[in-house]
């Protein structure tokens, strides 16, 4: 890994394009939240997806940010290699329903897909911590 500091800013700036969507998406969710937990116990159970897609990206964007961290420092301490692949997972899963809701516009279901290629990035940067 190169440690010079127009790599490291390039990573971070790289990093804020490709997550501003999921941010503000993570955001409207807990927003969201508490109204989809009233509709579900209302008996409306199609907004089920809004709770689990919160957490799951509370989770993921975690783990996104753990290597990220790592990326720039690598004297910090991360969590356990098994709960940072958990977190990322459920980060993953948590953005499956996002291009499907922004399917009329291009733009935004492309803003969708590169968090997937950013976070492969940032796995293939601390590949070595994966290694071991």
């Amino acid at each position: 890994m190169v440690n010079s500091t127009f790599f490291k800013t390039i990573l971070v700036i790289e990093f804020a394009f490709a997550f501003w969507l999921p941010v503000v998406a993570l955001g409207m969710g807990l927003f969201g939240t508490p109204i989809a937990l009233v509709n579900i116990f209302s008996g409306l159970f199609e907004w089920y997806f809004v709770p689990l897609m919160t957490v799951g990206g509370a989770l993921g964007f975690w783990g996104v940010c753990q290597l990220l961290a790592k990326s720039l420092d690598t004297e910090i301490k991360l969590a356990a290699k098994r709960r940072l692949i958990i977190y990322l997972v459920c980060g993953a899963f948590a953005l499956l329903p996002v291009p499907f809701l922004f399917f009329d516009s291009v733009a935004l279901s492309i803003f969708a897909v590169v968090p997937y290629f950013v976070t492969a990035h940032l796995i293939y940067i601390n590949r070595g911590y994966f290694a071991n």
